[in-house]
């Protein structure tokens, strides 16, 4: 299933849809009271979530960013500050196997889940280091 840009923004709108009137539903029975313009606090609720889904990004526009970025294949790359490796899977599918990432994160949370995503089927060009950023153990060129 290849789902496009499109799709994720019509999947978006849903799910936004949906959580503004759950949202709705479950403040009104907490609070028991009448309601006035039921539009204006839908609209509001939608904004909240519009608010907090833009923290989320697409696998699409990832890609987009780290292209600007000048990731190209065969490269060796250092994600530091990996969280949980929203950048470093996709990261490691453009340099390819001919190249290498290196995802650093000072969190063990972060760092366990990059190595779970890797073993059920991410890339293997990836070394998970849980490491500060000022010592990371590196060497300065190579692989």
């Amino acid at each position: 299933m290849n789902i496009q840009p499109t799709h994720w923004v019509l999947i978006g709108v849903g799910v936004l849809l949906l959580l503004a009137i759950l949202s709705y539903l479950v403040l009104k029975y907490i609070y028991h009271k009448p309601t006035g313009n039921i539009w204006l606090y839908l609209f509001m609720i939608f904004m909240f979530w519009t608010w907090i889904f833009t923290i989320y990004e697409t696998p699409s526009k990832r890609r987009e960013k780290l292209k600007k970025a000048g990731v190209k294949e065969g490269q060796v790359i250092v994600d530091n500050g990996c969280g949980p490796g929203r950048f470093t899977i996709l990261a490691a599918r453009i340099v390819g196997p001919e190249g290498k990432v290196y995802a650093l994160d000072i969190h063990p949370l972060h760092t366990a889940i990059v190595a779970v995503r890797i073993a059920i089927g991410g890339p293997k060009n990836i070394s998970v280091m849980h490491a500060d950023c000022c010592a990371t153990g590196l060497p300065d060129k190579g692989r």
